[in-house]
């Protein structure tokens, strides 16, 4: 299992459902609502949703525990997250966001390397190596980055926070600055700015496409989408990098082409109605523009399938397969 600062033994923790927030507790409701919202986001139901539950100790900060399919947060973490007051909401997603993509990217990190830090010696009995090291920073790295871009893809504002947020952490769990078997705090918040660094671009890019869809700016918009699906993949940036390739290939079709026999309700991520654009000028000649437009349709069909194998329930990318199917 995965959490925040460690990887835990879980087993006595389980079965200590005293120390279980309620799911009528206001703290929970505020925090599972960020974790349904970020799950959503995701849109990948190929796995289990795991469960979300809190807890009233003062030990793991928050964990993913893959084996019971289980995210956890605690409640002196959510304090925490609350003191940032405006960032309170954009605190407690950074966190929720790092334990569902090490969920998701099954970092599980194989051998649960360490415990529990309150079983920690803080002299340094843990056991390491550099290769260990190595995974958990990779791990850690990728965590605050895509989980970075999937609290973006729900709304939140998360830049600047994980930094501010880790430093924070160690102070009220009373944690040393140095830990054997983890990168230094000073490290880690390295790594934190780094990673922030990175996902303000991927964000750029993001943010880029879904503004040249509406330019008509298709090439471009593919290429952008192509090099965000290499980082990321969710249902809404597959269904919305189809849409783009359908709207390049509805231009290469003349206005009064018998295969066009309807307005199709090609949909932009589940909101936008696109209409068929009109056709530009005549770029290629017909049996150029027939197979570019046939590879265009077959790249949005493969890109609606795979919308919909992340999640079978999205309708959005069912009238899409339809529209290109036709």
């Amino acid at each position: 299992m995965a959490v925040i600062l460690f990887t835990v033994s879980f087993s006595a923790f389980a079965n200590e459902t005293a120390e279980i927030l309620t799911t009528d507790n206001y703290k929970y409701q505020i925090a599972k609502r960020i974790f349904d919202d970020l799950i959503e986001a995701k849109g990948d139901k190929r796995m289990q949703v795991p469960d979300f539950i809190m807890s009233k100790k003062k030990r793991y900060v928050a964990w993913m525990d893959n084996k019971r399919s289980q995210i956890g947060f605690e409640e002196l973490a959510y304090d925490v997250c609350i003191s940032f007051e405006e960032d309170s909401l954009n605190a407690l997603a950074a966190l929720i966001g790092h334990e569902i993509t090490h969920y998701y990217e099954k970092h599980a990190w194989g051998n649960d390397f360490a415990t529990a830090f309150t079983d920690l010696n803080v002299s340094g009995t843990v056991k390491s190596n550099a290769k260990s090291l190595d995974m958990k920073t990779t791990n850690e790295t990728e965590a605050d980055y895509l989980g970075g871009f999937l609290a973006y893809s729900a709304g939140y504002q998360t830049f600047g926070v994980m930094p501010r947020l880790l430093v924070d952490v160690y102070t009220e769990y009373g944690l040393p600055d140095e830990i054997a078997g983890y990168p230094s705090l000073d490290d880690r918040s390295k790594l934190a700015v780094e990673s922030e660094m990175k996902l303000e671009e991927l964000i750029h890019v993001f943010d880029a496409a879904n503004y040249m869809i509406v330019l008509q700016q298709h090439e471009t918009v593919n290429e952008y989408y192509s090099y965000i699906l290499k980082e990321f993949q969710s249902r809404e940036i597959y269904n919305n990098a189809g849409v783009n390739a359908v709207l390049a290939a509805m231009q290469l079709f003349d206005r009064n082409d018998e295969q066009l026999k309807y307005a199709y309700p090609i949909q932009l991520d589940n909101e936008t109605r696109m209409n068929k654009p009109k056709v530009r000028g005549e770029i290629y000649g017909f049996a150029e523009r027939e197979e570019k437009r046939n590879k265009l349709l077959e790249q949005a069909r493969y890109y609606f399938k795979q919308a919909y194998a992340l999640d079978t329930d999205y309708a959005t990318a069912l009238i899409n397969i339809a529209c290109v199917e036709d």
